[in-house]
């Protein structure tokens, strides 16, 4: 038996698909099934990120306009930036001196003081 049908097969299948009826166009579509599951939300206001973005920024703009605000800004940013600093100049160092072990107990001896609050703090 092969596979392939043959012309007089297929003349038969397609005298069957032109004999169903065709739906008019005018009449009433089928009711389709609703899909199972939760209904597609639908969106009903504009997204809130540009509203939000613009009073983040103007909030900036109003912090930093205040002088004494903007002077703490700046020094608070350079604190944060010079201990950083001190941190990798001091593991650096360590590490050269002493190896990986002396960097490992460097960075565990710094951090004694915040485990010991922690746990303290509950």
């Amino acid at each position: 038996m092969s596979d392939v049908a043959s012309p007089s097969d297929l003349a038969v299948v397609n005298a069957h698909v032109l004999d169903a009826p065709v739906a008019d166009a005018a009449a009433e579509p089928e009711a389709r099934p609703e899909p199972a599951g939760p209904a597609p939300l639908q969106q009903t206001e504009e997204p809130r990120a540009p509203g939000a973005l613009r009073s983040a920024i103007g909030a900036l703009r109003q912090a930093l306009g205040n002088d004494g605000i903007r002077r703490l800004g700046i020094s608070w940013m350079l604190g944060i930036a010079a201990e950083g600093a001190l941190t990798v100049v001091t593991l650096v160092t360590v590490f050269n001196r002493g190896g990986v072990f002396a960097a490992g107990i460097l960075g565990a001896v710094r951090m004694i003081f915040a485990v010991a609050v922690g746990m303290m703090s509950g």
